[in-house]
């Protein structure tokens, strides 16, 4: 637990704010270091198994329970949360309760009722209820009663903490070194500082850390999150070509100084937030919306938007970034995210956007949107998006031969020469891979496995002649370097004319 949200806590305690929610990775180990610094005042604890109950059975909490009744009465008939809330008007003043998983409840019309009937009557006395959860989506009518706080998942100094303090206890265990133990709490971010825990002393043995397995366990709890999964492919920027200013781009980006230490992937974003602002009836895309565009303005999150026609290499690059760096790659699906009502929707993609924050350690996330239409994409986002609009057009004839090339000795083809190939104008880099690896799986030339393949320039040429329009003079190139110009760049070459005379202007 940061120290501060240990102060922001006792700073609510001294103006005697009746109802503090926090939203924490680790609501025991949360509840355990308020408590710590709580010293000399009554403490109860409640959840759904052991009822109103002692915290931690000290003799304060203990006392102000048997104000009411005895121990084990008052257990047995608060199992549920409404006999709770009601309870908790006998208990005597300044003491604090500590409602575990809040979230599962606070939805419930008489819980959120007995909350505000509780405000007043708290404050009056300096009571305090401290709901607790993973999150603590507050309903509507409680939003200006209760002070939401917020703990972050552990930073490397925690994490730090919890290790040397793990070694501590061990035998037999030779130490890590400097450069061991920046690798094993790396592999650890993310994870709340118990499961943090749990991991490192799994990883330990007489031979050392197995960083590799700290790994592995992280990569199954991040994947328990809705909607979230680490990309475990291995591209790098070498299994990519014709793609170059793209990759010049990165290159310096993680050469800079706030070097991104997460990319998080959203691939078809224009389809996972269709309807965000308007057209979606639920509001659960606006709420998706919502939860990312605050994540990214409150915490500095920033990155691009790469969009082109389908196997143009807008989610190969995204893959590869992470393989290249040397940095975690994550994947969301907002849609296995979104819940079936308003407002539960927010309440698990933002804990996503917290889980990846974690794994991020603190600093900063590239966040990759791939894209195939711009028009549901809304313009909040792509302001967010401070890295710009990059365009992924066909590749040239030059890029095409590059691709083959490489596809050719991966699927172990022979010698390449031009002459094998077949017609390939308009071929995305996707189809050329496609076409190489039915090459090898029918045991064929590429020429004959060009056959079964319909690129997308005959498939789709509507989609691909207005997406270079919509790109002409105004994205990015990703393959060469400044802004995209279409075949014979008349639309580009206007708007740039147009804007350099209205600047002269």
């Amino acid at each position: 637990m940061t120290k501060s949200l240990v102060d922001q806590f006792k700073a609510a305690r001294r103006a005697n704010t009746p109802l503090v929610a926090i939203s924490t990775p680790d609501q025991w180990a949360t509840a355990e270091a308020i408590g710590a610094a709580l010293n000399g005042v009554p403490k109860l604890a409640w959840d759904a198994l052991r009822g109103l109950h002692a915290f931690n059975d000290e003799p304060a909490g203990i006392a102000e329970i048997e104000k009411i009744g005895p121990a084990g009465e008052i257990a047995a008939k608060t199992g549920n949360p409404r006999a709770m809330l009601d309870m908790l008007q006998r208990v005597g003043e300044k003491t604090v309760v500590f409602m575990y998983n809040a979230h599962r409840f606070i939805d419930d019309p008489v819980v959120s009722t007995a909350f505000g009937v509780l405000r007043d009557a708290f404050k009056a006395n300096k009571r305090m209820l401290v709901p607790l959860g993973p999150t603590v989506p507050l309903p509507l009518e409680l939003q200006q009663d209760v002070v939401a706080l917020n703990e972050p998942m552990p930073d490397d100094a925690a994490l730090g903490g919890v290790l040397d303090e793990l070694y501590k206890g061990v035998r037999g265990v030779p130490p890590a070194t400097a450069e061991q133990r920046g690798k094993v709490i790396a592999a650890t971010r993310g994870l709340s500082a118990f499961l943090a825990e749990q991991t490192f002393a799994m990883g330990m043995s007489t031979q050392g850390m197995d960083v590799d397995s700290c790994w592995e366990r992280k990569r199954a709890a991040v994947n328990q999150t809705n909607g979230l999964k680490f990309n475990t492919t291995k591209e790098t920027f070498d299994d990519i070509r014709g793609l170059d200013q793209i990759a010049t781009f990165m290159g310096a980006l993680f050469k800079g100084e706030n070097a991104p230490r997460a990319v998080l992937r959203i691939d078809e974003i224009d389809k996972q937030l269709a309807g965000a602002t308007g057209g979606d009836l639920s509001g659960v895309s606006a709420d998706a919306l919502g939860a990312v565009l605050r994540w990214t303005e409150d915490e500095g999150h920033t990155g691009f938007v790469a969009i082109g026609p389908g196997g143009s290499g807008k989610s190969l690059v995204s893959k590869a970034i992470g393989g290249t760096f040397g940095v975690p790659t994550l994947e969301a699906d907002l849609g296995a995210a979104k819940g079936g009502i308003v407002g539960q929707s927010e309440e698990r993609i933002r804990t996503l956007l917290k889980v990846v924050s974690g794994v991020a350690g603190g600093g900063r996330v590239l966040l990759v949107a791939t894209c195939n239409r711009m028009a549901s994409l809304p313009p909040e986002l792509r302001r967010r998006m401070k890295f710009g609009m990059w365009y992924f057009d066909l590749p040239t004839a030059e890029g095409r031969e590059a691709i083959w090339r490489l596809y050719f000795e991966r699927y172990k083809l022979g010698a390449f020469a031009p002459g094998l190939l077949p017609q390939d104008e308009g071929w995305t880099g996707a189809e050329i891979r496609n076409c190489c690896e039915l090459a090898s799986d029918l045991s064929v030339s590429v020429k004959d496995a060009a056959t079964y393949i319909v690129p997308i320039i005959r498939s789709a040429p509507e989609q691909v002649r207005e997406l270079r329009d919509m790109a002409d003079g105004r994205f990015l190139d990703a393959a060469r370097e400044g802004v995209y110009v279409a075949a014979g760049g008349v639309k580009g070459a206007q708007r740039q004319k147009r804007q350099f005379a209205a600047e002269e202007a």
